[in-house]
């Protein structure tokens, strides 16, 4: 999509305008606004804008709050894409890995070469996904659904959205290997993102994926790793925002868990209580990305709100 944003109508288009300029804009009115009353509210809000998050780095909130830990603050508010009738409160842990996977160089043409390292990357990667399978096959037999919450998932955020959460899901992000169409290549790398819920031990998870590797006769790179986390429903935060977006729009929003990762995770590991209301995810990352210019004045609205009853004790 354009870097430029560009106006049509009632709505922004352009890179990052669901996630998440259009969130960061929403957060800055709100932090204006709020200003304005700021003698009235018995308590101080913080306006945190990071880098990082993305790949889980150490220079966005990570870093801030190694040095700034009066940053976290009593509770947390992120605007990370959810659409407006979620209120996310959890998130799935993840797994990034690099799978090292060697091989024997020589020209491909000759006799005696053996399995090239990328087809052996190739049925380490089909072994990896049938393990994943395995365990949600296990997961679905033994944590029947909520199905109360299911339907509204799934419609907000498409359809599969709510199994998703309760499952281990496997993306291959990366393979670099070899170098030339006629030569063996003598090492594969995969870049591997599992994410995983809070019904699954990671550690346990990466010992059967190490053990895959090890008949493989390759090596597990752990990039990084994170566990599953979540905030009460009943934290005032949750509360807080949850009524705030009950008022504005008339419609009560779902407690959920969220597809993806997001910094509201540092804030919970911490254990200060965080929750996550922000625009439609639909477009989020397409050829024409945008964001409704109504969605984000609600979510000002809710924003201003939410921080005036926490702050007020009212929750």
């Amino acid at each position: 999509p354009p870097s430029r944003p560009r106006r049509v109508a009632d709505r922004v288009h352009g890179r990052g305008a669901v996630d998440m300029k259009g969130g960061v804009a929403a957060f800055l009115v709100a932090a204006r606004r709020l200003r304005g009353s700021a003698g009235d509210l018995p308590g101080r809000l913080s306006l945190v804008l990071v880098c990082d998050e993305e790949t889980f780095g150490p220079l966005g909130a990570r870093g801030l709050l190694r040095r700034r830990p009066d940053l976290l603050g009593d509770a947390l508010v992120s605007t990370e894409p959810s659409s407006l009738g979620l209120v996310r409160v959890a998130e799935r842990g993840y797994l990034w890995l690099m799978v090292h996977v060697p091989g024997q160089s020589m020209h491909a043409a000759y006799p005696g070469a053996g399995e090239g390292a990328i087809l052996r990357a190739a049925g380490f990667a089909r072994r990896l996904a049938g393990l994943v399978a395995e365990v949600n096959r296990g997961l679905a037999a033994a944590h029947p659904p909520p199905a109360a919450r299911d339907e509204a998932m799934d419609r907000l955020l498409g359809d599969g959205a709510a199994r998703i959460v309760r499952e281990v899901s496997l993306n291959l992000g990366t393979v670099r290997g070899g170098l030339a169409v006629n030569m063996r290549p003598a090492d594969c790398r995969l870049s591997v993102d599992l994410r995983v819920p809070e019904t699954v031990d990671p550690q346990d998870l990466l010992g059967r994926v190490e053990e895959l590797a090890r008949e493989a006769g390759a090596r597990v790179e752990v990039l990084g790793r994170g566990p599953a986390n979540s905030t009460g429903e009943d934290a005032d935060i949750v509360t807080a925002v949850t009524e705030a977006v009950t008022r504005r729009t008339g419609h009560r929003p779902v407690p959920s868990t969220g597809i993806g990762c997001t910094d509201a995770r540092l804030w919970r590991h911490a254990g200060v209580p965080a929750c996550v209301i922000g625009p439609d995810p639909a477009t989020m990352g397409t050829d024409d990305e945008h964001v409704r210019l109504a969605e984000l004045e609600a979510l000002v609205d809710i924003l201003c709100d939410s921080a005036r009853q926490y702050l007020s004790g009212e929750s």
